[in-house]
């Protein structure tokens, strides 16, 4: 299994608009325009007229556009059915005033969070898109009635703030909730209270605080981000990716137990399972699960409890860290001895590739008659305090504990309590993927049987090991091996290798060949060792050192040679004692353009004035003001062409985009990605989820745009549109493409 893929959020490709060409379109604003007859943008429906329009006016695939304004205690209560091809759509539409925002009536208070109107979204019907709205001022902004039942309706792009509950649902099947964020609530972000089958949660938020902690002075009983209880008729089938969950607490509660999750599952929820999501800073525990559950890529900061299971539980490639508990006697908190990295109760947790840390606390606690079992994982504390079990724990295979004075230390990137849980920062130096959590690159996966000689220049005695993970190749000795790897090398082609050494011996190099003899053509790269500038070897920089610790080379092989190759090859040569120690890990051999300002050019008539630079060795494309533009890439996409860039914007503007066409049209085919912006897309746009926020830093998507595209394209394409005041600051760095396996 693979751990950690490369990105940091997670990513669900959303298709093209299942309207088709006779499904119509209508328009809604507060007030109403023009003819008032929803007919366009200058003919809107005024608010007044939003049940009969979605329940009586559209029929099966067609499109209401909301449109920018506050729509105050609108409600949108439905009750009508789309169709699996041709659902109804619900689409917010910035035109320059913002995101539409349903606000409630005014009344609705966190001092009395159940005074004021009730819902916003009322949901009695099934095939529904709803998305890029605001939610606010309600005490449930979307829920539904007893006796009321939806399936298959998608939500995305929602802020929902400033309520008692942000989701509240019964009765709803097969459906989704994407980039959905609750902030400011006083109880449940998302709540699942009964007869919820099929649901899924991908990359959402619940920040009961967003910042202001003052809510916890409002908050009631029992705040949780998430929580499903099935009572009465139990919810099935419950998945979390990418979410997160945090801030969920409560001032003074006058009781001895303060309680406050991340992640609720009560008993009555049946096949629940959470990955990659990220509970930080809860009262009590960052994931309390009393179903039968699977744990995946998941991580629990500064939390009471990290994992609590109750059940039966699998934790696989996982964290807790730095247990945090207030109580009546310590209101403002402090790291505890009694908090825990997993927990259980009569419970069973099978945990694999786990990781513990914290200045006190217990790293596995079990406490009645249940049992927990660590393989491959780390339990370590910074000092003297804190107790590495407690209860029937047992430290199986590979299971390694530390505190100074006693193990080997694992060397983590940073652990610092106050981590948002994104990157790499608790993976072991020491131990890098072979033990606890491990958050990386993905490489080449070597089969050992595959791995073989090259160049008759190995001298016996000498050892090649394949890490457990995989992705890694340890040459010991003096040693060169080969490994069967197709693949034609074009002008644009780059090699990305992280080497890391405790005796580079004479020539320490990687490469690319079509057959066993290094020495007929010149196909290797030079990265260190005693005796620089070989002969057929091709010199990188900078020299490679042991005391460097791990470095990544990314080597443009393209601007070397071209054509195809058979083989990735690996040289730990030292013929004078045999003594070289190399690791080659995180192998990627992709595509990216070769940038250069020169080559770019306006795309599709549509850019103003702005600018383009290149940064980071001209990997990295930043674009000001509001442009469009191409640059020539040829590459023939495939059904397994992926995509991967990292986008980092101060202002994604009104349309943040990537494409790839032969053109210079954008509107005669849908070769273009929406990844962010304030409105939404032209409609030949394929648009991507979770949307990118402004300002919240470098996030990496990973796209299947081969899923999309296919055939020979010309161009890479770069949108910053933004046409209300030219503003975007957005940076695409790293672009790669490969086809996958």
């Amino acid at each position: 299994m693979i751990r950690n893929p490369r990105f940091v959020l997670g990513l669900v490709v959303l298709g093209l608009s299942t309207s088709t060409s006779w499904a119509a379109d209508y328009w809604i604003s507060p007030g109403g325009s023009g003819s008032m007859d929803g007919s366009s943008e200058a003919n809107a429906l005024p608010s007044s007229a939003m049940e009969t329009v979605l329940n009586t006016t559209m029929g099966a695939g067609d499109t209401l556009y909301v449109l920018s304004g506050d729509y105050g205690a609108t409600q949108m209560r439905i009750e009508s059915d789309g169709t699996v091809s041709q659902p109804k759509r619900i689409v917010g539409v910035d035109i320059g005033g913002g995101v539409p925002h349903f606000s409630g009536n005014g009344v609705w208070k966190r001092s009395e969070p159940e005074s004021g109107q009730w819902r916003i979204i009322i949901l009695d019907g099934s095939h529904w898109e709803i998305e890029n709205l605001e939610l606010s001022g309600v005490r449930q902004a979307i829920s539904n009635e007893e006796g009321d039942f939806a399936s298959h309706i998608r939500f995305r792009d929602l802020h929902v703030h400033d309520v008692r509950y942000g989701i509240y649902l019964s009765d709803m099947d097969d459906s989704t909730f994407e980039n959905v964020a609750v902030t400011h609530y006083t109880k449940h972000g998302f709540r699942l209270e009964k007869g919820c089958d099929n649901i899924v949660f991908q990359s959402c938020l619940a920040d009961m605080t967003r910042g202001d902690h003052s809510w916890w002075e409002h908050s009631e009983l029992y705040p949780f981000g998430f929580v499903s209880y099935g009572r009465s008729a139990g919810n099935t089938n419950v998945s979390y990716i990418d979410c997160v969950s945090k801030n969920n607490r409560k001032n003074l509660q006058a009781r001895s137990y303060w309680n406050g999750d991340g992640f609720v599952i009560e008993g009555d929820t049946t096949g629940v399972s959470f990955q990659n999501c990220i509970a930080l800073n809860n009262e009590d525990a960052g994931f309390d699960v009393k179903a039968d559950v699977s744990i995946e890529n998941c991580v629990s900061f500064q939390n009471f409890r990290g994992y609590r299971i109750w059940g039966t539980g699998t934790i696989y490639n996982s964290v807790a860290g730095f247990p945090f508990r207030r109580a009546n006697h310590v209101p403002n908190g402090v790291e505890t001895t009694g908090g825990s990295g997993v927990w259980t109760k009569n419970g069973t947790a099978t945990v694999d590739y786990f990781t513990f840390y914290g200045n006190k606390g217990r790293g596995a606690h079990e406490e009645g008659s249940g049992s927990i079992t660590l393989t491959n994982s780390i339990l370590a504390f910074s000092g003297a305090e804190g107790q590495f079990t407690v209860g029937s724990i047992s430290l199986s295979t590979g299971t390694v504990t530390y505190r100074p004075g006693s193990g080997t230390a694992p060397d983590f990137v940073d652990a610092d309590p106050n981590w948002d849980g994104i990157g790499s920062h608790m993976n072991s130096q020491t131990y890098g993927e072979s033990k606890g959590y491990f958050q990386g690159t993905v490489g080449v996966q070597f089969d050992p049987a595959q791995v073989d000689g090259y160049g008759s220049q190995s001298q016996s005695g000498s050892t090649v090991t394949v890490g457990s993970s995989g992705t890694a190749l340890t040459l010991a000795g003096n040693i060169w091996r080969k490994y069967p790897f197709s693949y034609d090398v074009t002008s644009s082609t780059v090699l990305e290798v992280t080497v890391s050494a405790s005796d580079v011996g004479e020539i320490l190099a990687v490469g690319l060949d079509d057959d066993n003899d290094f020495d007929d053509t010149k196909s290797n790269f030079q990265l260190g060792g005693s005796q620089p500038n070989t002969d057929n070897f091709y010199p990188v920089t900078p020299d490679y050192s042991p005391v460097s610790g791990a470095v990544t080379y990314r080597i443009p092989v393209g601007s070397y040679f071209t054509g195809s190759r058979n083989y990735l090859t690996f040289v730990a040569d030292d013929d004078a004692d045999a003594s070289a120690n190399v690791t080659f890990s995180g192998i990627q051999v992709f595509e990216s353009p070769d940038f250069s300002l020169a080559g770019f050019s306006d795309y599709s008539i549509q850019s103003g004035a702005g600018n383009v630079s290149l940064e980071s060795g001209n990997t990295a494309v930043h674009l000001t003001g509001n442009l469009w533009q191409k640059f020539p890439f040829n590459y023939t996409f495939t059904p397994a062409t992926v995509v991967e860039v990292t986008i980092d914007a101060i202002d994604a503007g009104e349309v943040l985009g990537i494409g790839f066409d032969s053109d210079n049209s954008y509107s005669n085919a849908s070769t273009t990605f929406r990844l962010g912006g304030s409105q939404s897309p032209p409609s030949r746009f394929i648009v991507l989820s979770p949307s990118y926020t402004d300002g919240e830093g470098a996030v990496t998507y990973v796209i299947p745009v081969g899923e999309y595209i296919s055939g020979p394209k010309a161009y890479v394409t770069f949108v910053a549109d933004d046409d209300d005041d030219s503003s975007v600051d957005a940076t695409f760095a790293d672009l790669r493409i490969y086809e996958k396996n």
